[in-house]
């Protein structure tokens, strides 16, 4: 599965490491100082001059007069602009780097403050107001779809949903968000600045988008929670991912330790957890975990504002297979070794089927950093120039997507897995399920996946939604495919998109949020 890359740092936080991975697990002060290192940034977010100009009287008010007079001199009109905007930034760090160095860290928390006063006062209120329907803040380093899913159904059952988003929302997908959340803000990537919103922040429930590596934000939103009860929904755990010893020396011991440290604070404190993995997955997880509290599995689920079947097919004009990968590619480099992310042979599986007349488009992830001619996707390109009939093309919204994919005939997730080098966990490749899978549904395609994954192998053939084809037969998926009922698996598709339709699977996370509010409950 494709993941965020981690931040470096011994225990989470600061240089690269090149520690032993079998060291005894980070002791408790370890863990709470590495957290803490994550607030220690100097960086002055959503600074006016206005704002600027307060600081730094902050920062002479400290100082003798002379000092003041000197710092006042140096800093005052390039916090004003006379230099231009790109010197007053530069003299807005050096200052912020300045107060940090001299453990003056209670003038960042004024400066925030202020900066929410000025800008996410209305957020803040319109959070806290007490009005009907239960208030639900998305606390996330950048929001993905299946809470985007989610917000939808859980507003049309009376529900008020914010999204509150460490990281700007990508600009492809910001209007998008702003449509089904009532209000959408970000903290520009700071840590310390998020921190001081959520202690503002007094909704019933922090729903906590904890993504591989992102487990602090759980942690963040349980310290400030007051009454709320925090729901944490996984995508990738990184305990069920791989092994410590396999995870590093990938990400360097510190950090792995760290996310450890924060799924057991998730386990023992959260009030809920959900995820994409099966029950008896979850389970063992929370005996390893040594805890686990309530919990349910949620899925990128079909939504009927998403769902368009078309009716014309590329393929009708030359009768050329039409395959699409909607989703990010993951070269294999060093942060990428081929060991932790089976999908770095995806380029080998899409010659094998481009070897035998079909055609492969790609959908880029609109949520990933990197366009699609980086040199990053450099063994795509070649594929490219080799097949004229694999195409890379932009990515879209979710919104948009049916509508581009469903003149496609499959949509696939295939990998050449190589069981020699892999070292992936058994029950991530038993449990793991992709959200992509549900978009192709959404476009009414039938979807073909590796068979080495197991939910997902179990899902496409036991709802008949496609088929599950283990590497070893990937040259000879033409002939397979030639036996496929195609409309019969067209038919189930849509049949599964009624019955297992977000509209339908929102009431078990309503089901959990009414249990976890009212402190007891079981959940179906």
């Amino acid at each position: 599965m494709e993941q965020e890359a981690a931040p470096s740092g011994e225990v989470g936080h600061g240089e690269m490491t090149e520690q032993h991975p079998n060291r005894p697990a980070a002791t408790a002060r370890q863990v709470d100082a590495a957290y803490e290192a994550h607030f220690s940034d100097a960086g002055l977010t959503y600074c006016s001059a206005d704002l600027a100009g307060k600081f730094l009287a902050d920062v002479t008010a400290r100082l003798s007069a002379h000092s003041a007079d000197s710092v006042n001199r140096n800093f005052g009109p390039l916090l004003q602009g006379s230099a231009g905007p790109e010197a007053a930034r530069m003299a807005l760090r050096e200052l912020a780097v300045l107060v940090n160095e001299t453990g003056q860290a209670e003038l960042f928390a004024e400066h925030d403050g202020r900066v929410i006063d000025a800008v996410f006062s209305d957020f803040v209120a319109d959070v806290n107001e007490k009005r009907a329907g239960r208030g639900v803040v998305f606390v996330v380093h950048a929001p993905y779809f299946v809470i985007l899913r989610e917000a939808m159904y859980l507003r049309r059952n009376g529900y008020r949903v914010y999204l509150l988003s460490l990281g700007e929302v990508a600009a492809g997908l910001r209007e998008l968000f702003r449509q089904h959340f009532d209000l959408v803000v970000d903290a520009r990537g700071n840590y310390r600045l998020l921190r001081a919103i959520l202690a503002r922040l007094e909704p019933d429930i922090f729903h906590v988008q904890c993504w591989m590596w992102f487990g602090i934000l759980g942690r963040m939103a349980m310290e400030a929670k007051k009454n709320a009860a925090v729901v944490c929904e996984f995508y990738d755990i990184t305990s069920v991912y791989a092994a410590k010893e396999d995870l590093s020396p990938t990400w360097p011991p510190g950090v792995v330790e760290f996310e450890f440290a924060m799924e057991r604070h998730i386990a023992h404190r959260a009030d809920a957890v959900i995820s994409r993995f099966p029950d008896w997955l979850v389970e063992e997880w929370g005996r390893n975990m040594g805890a686990l509290p309530k919990y349910i599995s949620m899925q990128a689920w079909p939504c009927a504002e998403f769902i368009s079947y078309g009716k014309k097919k590329l393929s009708a004009a030359d009768g050329v297979i039409r395959l699409v990968y909607a989703g990010g590619l993951v070269p294999e480099n060093e942060r990428n070794p081929a060991k932790l992310f089976p999908e770095t042979n995806m380029d080998k599986a899409f010659q094998a089927l481009l070897g035998q007349g079909m055609a492969i488009d790609v959908m880029h992830d609109p949520n990933a950093a990197k366009g699609i001619d980086d040199a990053f996707y450099g063994r795509y390109n070649r594929l490219a120039a080799e097949y004229p009939l694999f195409r890379f093309r932009e990515g879209v919204s979710p919104d948009k997507l049916s509508d581009v994919l469903n003149g496609y005939d499959y949509g696939i997730l295939l990998t050449e897995f190589d069981e020699d080098v892999v070292r992936i966990s058994a029950n991530q490749r038993k449990g793991a399920m992709a959200t992509k899978i549900f978009a192709y549904l959404e476009a009414g395609l039938p979807v073909l996946v590796n068979a080495e994954y197991g939910e997902m192998a179990r899902l496409v053939n036991e709802h008949g939604l496609g088929l599950a084809v283990h590497s070893r037969d990937l040259g000879n998926a033409a002939k397979i495919l030639s036996k496929f009922d195609y409309r019969k698996a067209v038919a189930n598709i849509k049949k599964f998109n009624e019955s297992h339709s977000m509209e339908s699977e929102i009431d078990r996370l309503i089901e959990l949020y009414d249990a976890v509010i009212s402190g007891h409950g079981e959940i179906k």
